[in-house]
């Protein structure tokens, strides 16, 4: 969870500090610029796996011989 958010005029981020054993907080409320309406924006994270090509497998003890 951040500590201290230092902004810079056009509010890009300089430096956050975070506050060790904190869980991270998925969900923030949000002022819209333009029409200056208060909304919650919720951070969905999800990951996605595939298998490893043959070359990079090393699960098998035993390897073909290389030829040209």
């Amino acid at each position: 969870m951040p500590k201290t958010i230092l902004r810079d005029a056009l509010g890009k981020i300089l430096y956050n500090e975070y506050q060790e054993d904190k869980d991270l907080d998925l969900e923030e409320k949000y002022t819209c610029d333009n029409c200056d309406r208060t909304f919650v924006v919720e951070a969905q994270i999800s990951y996605k796996s595939k298998e490893e090509s043959q070359e990079i497998d090393y699960s098998n003890q035993y390897s073909s011989l290389l030829t040209d």
